[in-house]
């Protein structure tokens, strides 16, 4: 295995950890809103920006070869679509089909199943995209929280 390779997947793991990180701090920040503290942005900018890059590594393990390399440059795979999460998410499971992950690793196909098909996850994911098309381009007016919470049906009273 030559260095650069060691290094890129050295790097992946880095990735994998800070996504982890920005997605359990936008969980917690989530948790702490209140009547006293309403400033949403933050916490789904952190929930955004993990569940980003947390599929961006997992499209780069898609991506890789039985030797652990890269067939193709990951970011070639998003074509403009790099924010977009359900973009993302479907070229993620689109990836798994092509490799049959389901068949290989009994895992995978309880993880498979949880991105194509849960609902809720759905919802959180159309709630933080519709968030920040809201509060970066869109409706600047509308009030980015009350957009999350109506897209995701939660209660305003968390």
């Amino acid at each position: 295995m030559t260095e650069n390779l060691v290094y890129r997947k050295m790097c992946l793991i880095m990735e994998v950890q800070t996504s982890i990180k920005l997605l359990k701090k936008g969980m917690g920040d989530l948790q702490k809103i209140s009547s006293a503290n309403d400033f949403y942005h933050a916490p789904i900018l952190l929930l955004s920006t993990g569940y980003e890059r947390l599929i961006k590594c997992l499209l780069c393990l898609a991506l890789m070869d039985e030797n652990g390399d890269f067939k193709k440059p990951p970011y070639e795979t998003s074509r403009g679509q790099g924010h977009n999460l359900d973009y993302l998410i479907d070229k993620l499971l689109s990836l798994c089909a092509e490799k049959n992950y389901s068949a290989k690793f009994s895992a995978a196909k309880a993880d498979i199943d949880f991105l194509s098909k849960d609902k809720d996850l759905k919802k959180i994911i159309a709630g933080i995209c519709r968030s920040q098309a809201s509060t970066f381009h869109k409706k600047p007016k509308q009030k980015p929280s009350k957009m999350i919470l109506e897209n995701c049906n939660i209660s305003q009273n968390i």
